[in-house]
Formats: C-alpha cells, sequence, structure tokens
C-alpha cells in the first residue's frame, strides 16, 4: 500500500527511502509481485535507467507466477 500512495503524490525520493528501509530489515523478502515491479517504476522515474533494467529482471526472476527460466 505505501508504494502506490508515494506513487500517486509523485514522490520518488520518498518512496526510494521506504524502498531501501525495506531492503536493508528485510532482505530475504520476495515480496509481491506488484511491489516488486512498483520498484522498478520508481527506478526508472528517478533516472537510474541501469539500476531499472537489473530490477526488472531480478523481479521477473523472482515472480512467483513465472515459470524459473533465470
Amino acid at each position: 500500500m505505501p508504494l502506490a500512495l508515494y506513487i500517486q503524490l509523485n514522490d520518488f525520493p520518498g518512496e526510494l527511502s521506504y524502498l531501501n528501509h525495506v531492503n536493508k530489515n528485510f532482505p530475504d523478502d520476495s515480496g509481491f509481485p506488484d511491489f516488486l515491479f512498483k520498484w522498478t517504476i520508481i527506478l526508472f522515474k528517478l533516472g537510474e535507467r541501469k539500476e531499472a533494467e537489473r530490477r526488472a529482471f531480478w523481479d521477473f526472476c523472482h515472480n512467483t507466477g513465472v515459470a524459473r527460466v533465470c
């Protein structure tokens, strides 16, 4: 839910701060697919294209609804 609210507010730096907190405190949590995809969108909106590309591939590989090809 927090990511959807940050996106509605266009507060991408705030979102990234929240995501860094989540990543630091829950490094082994795979997360929900929509949460992971929003993370990719945030990176793209902040102009971090290379990191967004890496994140998109990571999201694809860790999406439980996708066959494991990674």
